[in-house]
C-alpha cells in the first residue's frame, strides 16, 4: 500500500492506483496520456478517504519541479 501516486494517465489507471492506496492516500495527476475519461469510483475514493490532485506542472517553477524530482527519485 502507498501513500501516495504521481499520475500521468488517470483515465486509464485510477482503478488500479485505488487499489494500490492507502485510506488518505493522495493521487496527483499532471496529464492524461491517450486522453481517456476518467470515472471516479465515489464509493471506492469516498471509503478510503482519498485526495486527488490535478496540477499543472509548468506553473510551479524551476526549483519546486526539482524538489519535487527529488522527492521520488530513488
Amino acid at each position: 500500500m502507498v501513500d501516495a501516486v504521481a499520475e500521468v494517465a488517470p483515465g486509464a489507471n485510477l482503478a488500479l492506483r485505488l487499489a494500490v492506496l492507502r485510506p488518505r492516500g493522495t493521487i496527483s495527476t499532471y496529464a492524461n496520456l491517450g486522453g481517456a475519461p476518467v470515472e471516479l469510483d465515489v464509493a471506492r475514493t469516498t471509503v478510503l478517504n482519498a485526495r486527488l490532485q490535478f496540477l499543472v506542472l509548468y506553473t510551479a517553477g524551476p526549483r519546486v519541479r526539482a524538489a519535487a524530482v527529488e522527492d521520488v527519485a530513488p
